[in-house]
């Protein structure tokens, strides 16, 4: 486990694919971008409320992950469901980063500060994270080949 991870800094408890970049003329340019680490949080939804939970974190950490694949401190972003029953957790959310500091690095810190401050949370059936589940834990898989 990380003292600073991208979830736990959210306060929510928070394989390479596109890069976005905008030329001065204001199109989007897409290029690859390779991801070097990624971050795996765990969560565990309450009760009766998985398919809830699910909602939330597209409603509202997509949202914010899609912001930062655009600002280029991510290289991707993925929920994954657990396919059998797991005492432990449901769902595994992974994010990609271009940088092998991941969250830790002070760019992709500031940025996705600014992103999570302007972020309005999406209430699902008027409930929130704490309501709906938790994240039990995060890994970090730095990519070597």
């Amino acid at each position: 486990m990380f003292d600073v991870t991208r979830r736990s800094s959210i306060g929510l408890g928070v394989s390479s694919l596109i890069g976005l970049t905008v030329s001065a003329s204001g199109s989007h340019t897409i290029k690859p971008v390779k991801a070097k680490l990624f971050e795996h949080t765990f969560l565990k939804a309450n009760e009766g409320l998985r398919d809830q939970l699910r909602r939330f974190i597209v409603e509202n950490w997509f949202r914010m992950d899609q912001k930062g694949l655009e600002q280029g401190i991510f290289t991707s972003y993925q929920l994954l469901e657990e396919t059998e029953e797991n005492a432990m957790w449901d769902y595994v959310m992974v994010v990609g980063y271009p940088t092998d500091l991941g969250y830790s690095d002070p760019v992709t810190t500031e940025r996705f500060t600014e992103i999570r401050k302007a972020h309005v949370e999406v209430k699902i059936d008027g409930r929130g994270l704490a309501e709906l589940g938790k994240i039990v834990g995060d890994h970090r898989l730095k990519v070597v080949v």
